[in-house]
């Protein structure tokens, strides 16, 4: 398998306790990515990337279209999403070796932080 192929038009809010928050982007971001925040850089949302400790915490998943460095964005951090991406209802999805990309268990290596990003609760939402 691969990273999971997030249609940016179609990541959204799938749930009626959903939370978000506005952050500073600290880098260039997609609708649907995986991001954490950079407590070495003013707590700016990055890229989350599970091959270094430091990035392999997921704050959460980015709902603004494309953002650069330095544009405010919103990030969804609880409840349901709307993922953008086809997936096998019931499978557990974790932060990819691709900076902000979502994959499955079976794509992870040895040395790789493990990060439960979400599971499927349909074949588009978790």
């Amino acid at each position: 398998m691969a990273d999971l192929s997030i249609t940016a038009a179609n990541v959204g809010v799938s749930s009626t306790v959903a939370k978000a928050n506005t952050v500073t982007a600290g880098e260039a971001i997609t609708r649907g990515m995986a991001v954490y925040l950079d407590s070495t850089d003013s707590n700016k949302a990055k890229k989350a990337l599970n091959t270094a400790a430091a990035t392999a915490t997921v704050y959460g998943i980015a709902q603004s279209e494309a953002a650069a460095d330095g544009d405010i964005i919103l990030v969804q951090t609880v409840g349901g999403i709307k993922t953008g991406a086809s997936m096998t209802k019931g499978q557990a999805y974790y932060l990819s070796t691709t900076a902000g990309k979502i994959c499955p268990f079976a794509d992870l290596d040895t040395n790789d932080y493990i990060f439960l990003v979400y599971r499927a609760d349909s074949t588009t939402t978790a």
